[in-house]
């Protein structure tokens, strides 16, 4: 299938989405080049994959999600997954995006790997909570004050512009199956770490054992220790690197000195995302901007607490 000018095609599959999901805005952007090789590349990808991907519901699961994961392989998923996100962002939370994203490409092809290919529909929604979540967590970051509700139905909607940009045709966003999908999210939102149900842990001791401030510990919310608790093994696991200093947010186990923490969401019972950077970095960038240097959000200086 001949893939359709980008700018056309986005404008072409307006009508689709708005009929789908009523939030839905204008659904043009600006593309760069890099993005439009990308897309282009997509064109030698294998042929069963468009026709797949544009009536998703007459597939199960597991090979609707084994399908994307080869047309969403390479860099080029990164690119497409970008460009068909309903998140407004400039070119710093942009960066971060891309990194996120390809993280969560990591993740979600772990979970297509571990899924057989017969596997019921009921067992493939359970192996790809996780994933799902991942994917409801990245909208969450940047719309952190937003309900579930919009959560998820910004989420359908990045997975409905990611299958037109995938195929070239604004009917791949008509053909899902929409109940499957809100399946998905409800399970996705419901979906816990088995490692944390497995047995309760003292969330405040081990906190203190990777270095965070007693008093900050103290005066923070069950669900706001909980995230940065997860957050710690995250940065751990994968030796990332703080934005302003480039130094190693966790080394051997232990949180790096100076860092400064920022909450965002957990209005009425939504998720809890908890960013850190360099302390007196992230002050001066506060006191000149008044914005959180990763979401663009406003912030003040006094909604920083320093955690190490």
């Amino acid at each position: 299938m001949k893939r359709r000018n980008v700018i056309d095609m986005l404008g072409a599959c307006t009508p689709v989405l708005t009929r789908d999901i009523s939030t839905a805005s204008s659904l043009e952007r600006a593309v760069s080049q890099e993005t439009l090789q990308a897309i282009a590349a997509l064109e030698e990808a294998d042929a069963a994959v468009a026709p797949t991907l544009q009536n998703t519901a007459n597939h199960s699961l597991a090979v609707v999600g084994s399908v994307l994961l080869r047309a969403l392989a390479g860099e080029r998923g990164v690119f497409i997954l970008e460009l068909s996100s309903p998140l407004s962002l400039g070119y710093g939370a942009k960066q971060i995006l891309r990194e996120m994203l390809t993280q969560w490409l990591d993740s979600f092809g772990d979970a297509i790997r571990r899924l057989s290919a017969e596997a019921t529909d009921a067992e493939a929604m359970r192996s790809l909570a996780s994933a799902m979540h991942g994917l409801m967590q990245l909208v969450a970051v940047w719309c952190g004050d937003s309900s579930n509700e919009q959560i998820m139905k910004l989420t359908q909607k990045w997975i409905l512009l990611g299958l037109v940009n995938l195929t070239g045709s604004p009917e791949a966003a008509a053909g899902i199956n929409t109940e499957r999908l809100q399946q998905m999210m409800i399970m996705a939102q419901a979906h816990q770490d088995p490692q944390a149900e497995a047995e309760p842990e003292d969330v405040a001791e081990v906190l203190r054992g990777f270095g965070c401030k007693t008093e900050a510990i103290a005066n923070m919310a069950e669900n706001v220790a909980v995230s940065l608790l997860q957050k710690l093994r995250q940065w751990d696991e994968n030796e990332e690197d703080e934005m302003f200093t480039s130094r190693p947010l966790v080394e051997a186990g232990h949180i790096t000195a100076g860092l400064g923490l920022i909450v965002r969401g957990g209005a009425g019972n939504g998720p809890v995302h908890v960013f850190v950077y360099d302390l007196l970095q992230l002050q001066e960038w506060v006191e000149r901007s008044h914005t959180d240097p990763n979401t663009s959000e406003e912030l003040n200086v006094g909604e920083i607490t320093e955690i190490s």
